[in-house]
């Protein structure tokens, strides 16, 4: 973990961009897995 008192306002922004994309992608990855095991539940049952 970087020490976040040392980096610029700029950096900061864009440090908390690519975080926000990827809390988004991790979220649309667990959505998927979540509808994947629902559907396979689905089948089975």
């Amino acid at each position: 973990m970087q020490d976040l008192t040392q980096l610029t306002d700029k950096e900061l922004r864009e440090l908390r961009m690519q975080t926000e994309t990827e809390i988004s992608r991790l979220d649309n990855m667990q959505m998927a897995k979540k509808i994947q095991l629902n559907s396979a539940y689905g089948a089975l049952g």
